[in-house]
């Protein structure tokens, strides 16, 4: 059985930052509730273990994208102080 790729699939979706949440993303998915004991179990597993792993995949890329956007403007914003105070010490240098 490949058992490894399906446990892979237990571990929850995870934010990036402790102190950051994408605000476009909405809620992290949770992952299901599995039993593995029987085969049963397992097979029921399944169909949950990929819905989850899709949900998860979608977040993911959303988070991945907001957290650019984020930081591409963060980016800006230093690069637009920086430019303007090194603009101010070359005017008062002339």
């Amino acid at each position: 059985m490949r058992l490894l790729p399906a446990l892979l699939l237990l571990l929850p979706a995870t934010a990036m930052a402790a102190d950051w949440t994408p605000s476009h993303c909405g809620a992290e998915p949770t992952a299901p509730h599995y039993t593995l004991t029987t085969r049963d179990g397992y097979a029921a597993a399944l169909p949950k273990a990929e819905a989850y792993r899709k949900e998860a995949a979608a977040y993911a890329a959303c988070t991945l994208a907001e957290a650019h956007k984020d930081e591409t403007t963060v980016s800006q914003a230093a690069q637009d102080k920086i430019s303007a105070i090194q603009a101010a010490a070359v005017a008062r240098q002339q």
